[in-house]
Parts: structure tokens; sequence; C-alpha cells
């Protein structure tokens, strides 16, 4: 969701309805229901680009447990994970990526 063709996606408000929701279960652990990847994809970006790192790995996690496939997902919480001086872990994640064939630009990139 880098992409400036893409940054109108949430205007609407969606985005910060999102966020609120998932503030809102981790405050008290209840689930908001489903979202798809796109949402959630959203928030990721949301939180690594505002530097709330800690959020970005929650929500990186509660992404995975709906879309363990995803491996943008993974790319998004080893960025947060580095940024927090996780290095370590961010790279073990990375590795995983590489390894399972998810490899792209932004994987490398990272």
């Amino acid at each position: 969701m880098y992409d400036d063709e893409e940054e109108g996606f949430y205007e609407d408000g969606r985005l910060r309805e999102d966020i609120e929701l998932f503030q809102k279960y981790l405050d008290s652990g209840e689930h908001y229901g489903f979202l798809d990847s796109d949402r959630w994809e959203a928030m990721l970006d949301h939180f690594v680009m505002q530097g709330q790192y800690t959020s970005a790995i929650k929500c990186a996690e509660e992404a995975l447990q709906q879309f363990g496939f995803n491996h943008q997902f993974k790319v998004r919480k080893a960025q947060a994970l580095s940024a927090i001086g996780k290095l370590k872990e961010a790279v073990n994640l990375l590795t995983e990526v590489e390894r399972s064939g998810g490899a792209n630009f932004e994987l490398l990139l990272t």
C-alpha cells in the first residue's frame, strides 16, 4: 500500500475505524470480526510509517492468524522488529519468507 495510486483507498475513514477497532481489541481482547487482507495490510503500513512498531508487530501477528500464507505480513513484521532492534528475529523471519518462495523486491530491500 505504499503506492500513490492506492492512497485514496481508505479516504472514507475505514482505516481509522479499523485502527480504532484494533486498539479496542488490544485493550480488551475482544475480537471484532473478520478483516480482509487489504485492510490488515493498510493498518500495518500505517503503523510502520507512523513508527508505531509495537502495534505493527501485534497487528502482523493477528493478520498472520487469519492469513498465514501472506508473506507481506511477515515482511512488515520483520521491518518493525528491526526498527526496535530485534535484528536476529527480523532476519530469521525474512529467511523464513525467502525459503518458502515468497521472495520479492520488498523482501530483498528489507
